[in-house]
């Protein structure tokens, strides 16, 4: 006998972890399906992948409960963010306080925010974790959707979410497709440390080879995300001739680097879902949309999905409304559709923009900077847009 569920949530990494914690409460029984085990909150020196959360991201991991369970020695905020161009003087700056805000956001290790929103769901009610499974097949046309899962395990639900990232087994079987453009280039990741104190500041400069961020660590440390062309050679390089490229590539007040850590590489490209609803299948996160690194915002639309689909859910929940409900789930994904692409597109013209190396968009691109700098409106907006 199937047991039944009102959302099956697919993935328990940030967005689907999120997702069962934030919908905790509502009344609807949620089954929380991942192949792996409740991530540990890692210890040491900060050395992995780490994400940029906005206000909204923060406001929604409150709200949910991961934000206090976070150990906080292991979380930065910036107040300070500096963008610049290599190829002339420009450049634009971000302070919260001109906003009226403490900060612009928070650097918080990927493993150790998941490892916090695992710990929550542990104690939820009405959640109930699937570790160790994957599924194997879905009815999605059926209703309510049928679920297998690898260890033959049967499901049903009125409501699956694919929060399984950009290859996506739910997408696969909702029959959604996806346009995918590659950017022929790599982000080298890894830990550095350098000398003086730079820490409640994210440092981005653009390159012709793609964007170089600095972003700061909790430990006095930053996490590099380099956007290059060139990912073999700079792996193959020793940490001395590395740590000299790279600081040569990030120049001051940032070039005085004294230890790298482990470097590691992933391909850099663009995956958009055609769209986030089919039937009562609905994608959130990586599994609907993955963009450029270049404004560390993909852990944040992730997380606004998050937001607005729970809402939705939670609206539908107190009137007595299954979770399939049509008009919930088409108030979110036209809440979602407009903001996500938009967001992918423009990291496209980001990129094209400061990637063309040629003495005329050199010169438009300072102007450009210059510009954004002196003119306060258009900073508030882009920092606003951030916030998400």
């Amino acid at each position: 006998m199937a047991e039944h569920f009102d959302i099956a949530v697919v993935g328990a990494g940030t967005a689907g972890a999120a997702l069962a914690a934030a919908l905790d409460g509502s009344g609807y029984r949620i089954a929380l399906i991942d192949p792996g085990t409740p991530a540990i909150a890692p210890s040491g020196k900060i050395d992995g992948r780490v994400l940029a959360l906005s206000a909204g991201a923060h406001e929604l991991l409150q709200a949910c409960r991961a934000w206090p369970a976070l150990n906080h020695e292991r979380v930065q905020p910036y107040a300070h963010m500096r963008v610049w161009d290599s190829e002339n003087d420009a450049h634009i700056a971000f302070d919260a306080q001109a906003f009226g805000r403490a900060q612009l956001g928070w650097i918080v290790e990927e493993t150790h925010l998941v490892a916090a929103l695992h710990a929550v769901v542990a104690e939820c009610t009405e959640v109930r974790p699937y570790w160790q499974r994957r599924i194997a097949h879905l009815a999605a046309h059926e209703r309510p959707l049928r679920v297998r899962l690898d260890d033959g395990t049967r499901l049903t639900a009125d409501l699956v979410v694919g929060a399984d990232g950009a290859q996506s087994a739910v997408r696969e079987r909702a029959g959604i497709d996806v346009t995918r453009h590659d950017y022929h280039a790599s982000a080298i990741v890894c830990r550095v440390e350098v000398a003086g104190d730079h820490t409640d500041t994210a440092w981005q400069r653009f390159l012709p080879s793609g964007p170089l961020a600095f972003l700061p660590l909790a430990d006095q440390a930053f996490s590099i995300v380099w956007s290059t062309r060139e990912p073999d050679a700079l792996l193959a390089l020793d940490d001395a001739a590395f740590i000299t490229r790279l600081s040569t590539a990030i120049g001051p007040p940032l070039d005085g680097i004294e230890h790298v850590g482990t470097r590691r590489a992933f391909p850099l490209a663009r995956i958009q879902a055609t769209r986030q609803l089919e039937g009562n299948i609905v994608l959130v996160g990586d599994s609907a949309h993955r963009i450029h690194p270049l404004a560390g915002q993909g852990a944040n639309l992730g997380l606004a999905d998050v937001a607005s689909l729970s809402h939705e859910l939670k609206q539908a929940a107190e009137h007595k409304r299954p979770a399939s409900h049509p008009a919930a789930l088409a108030r979110f994904e036209r809440s979602r559709s407009a903001p996500n692409l938009g967001m992918a597109l423009s990291m496209d013209a980001f990129d094209q923009f400061f990637a063309t190396d040629s003495p005329a968009l050199s010169a438009l691109r300072g102007a450009a900077l210059d510009t954004a700098n002196r003119a306060v409106f258009l900073k508030r907006l882009f920092a606003e847009t951030a916030a998400g």
